[in-house]
């Protein structure tokens, strides 16, 4: 894997530790973007009446 081969050279755990904080805010970031365009949407939809 390719976050094996980042981590060979630094501390493994470390490594895999920054790898998961990362990926994690990565994915909850795209997730309250997702969440904020549908609410903006539905707010748009309910306004047209």
């Amino acid at each position: 894997m390719f976050i094996k081969f980042l981590c060979r050279s630094l501390d493994r755990w470390r490594c895999y530790l920054n790898f998961f904080i990362n990926f994690s805010i990565f994915v909850f970031s795209i997730s309250r973007l997702q969440s904020y365009s549908y609410i903006e949407e539905s707010f748009v939809m309910d306004t047209s009446y």
